[in-house]
């Protein structure tokens, strides 16, 4: 997996998969064009919830908050502050990462650049990289997978992100699952557009 030359080792990963009545390309291209923004009311609340500390943050020091993005989809990683597009193999994987302090009320973000990514051990971050990957299935259908993982880069920062998993970790499981379903509905629906 090509997530393997960025993330080789981690502390923590989590993985979904589901059987798309799709083929892999018709599957890819909709893998990165799913607006994550539309994946149901209970993902908007578990946003929502997540941003209340920065919320009140914004409102207590009086400062302007960025507003949340009209759609989120994975293509567009590379434009994102938070968020670096690590490397892809047209077709097959798509692979982005993020490095922070994900613990805090407030997530400090590092940016970094892709080369550096790999490399990067500055204490008390962790490294989040995702790989998104589609392999056919049978006839006319493919294989989703999604598969996150996460590695801290000293004891202190260790311990600060198993606590924070502990909590997030079923929320982060659902979102993934909710995401696949989303790829899922919209690449059975270009398939059979496409019949």
């Amino acid at each position: 997996m090509l997530i393997d030359q960025y993330l080789p080792e981690y502390d923590v990963t989590t993985g979904r998969h589901v059987v798309v009545d799709a083929d892999p390309n018709t599957t890819y291209d909709a893998m990165l064009t799913a607006d994550l923004m539309k994946l149901g009311p209970i993902v908007r609340t578990l946003g929502q919830l997540r941003d209340v500390p920065q919320v009140l943050s914004h409102r207590i020091r009086g400062t302007p908050r960025t507003p949340s993005p009209e759609r989120m989809r994975f293509v567009d990683i590379a434009d994102t502050t938070e968020w670096t597009y690590l490397d892809e193999v047209p077709g097959a994987e798509f692979v982005f990462g993020a490095v922070g302090k994900f613990w805090q009320p407030e997530i400090e973000w590092r940016q970094i650049e892709s080369e550096a990514f790999s490399e990067f051990d500055e204490p008390g971050y962790a490294k989040l990289a995702i790989s998104l990957s589609v392999r056919p299935y049978g006839e006319q259908r493919t294989l989703l997978s999604y598969e996150a993982r996460t590695a801290t880069t000293d004891d202190l920062a260790h311990r600060n992100f198993r606590r924070y998993w502990r909590i997030i970790g079923p929320f982060a499981g659902y979102l993934m699952s909710r995401a696949l379903e989303r790829i899922e509905t919209d690449a059975e629906a270009r398939s059979i557009k496409n019949r």
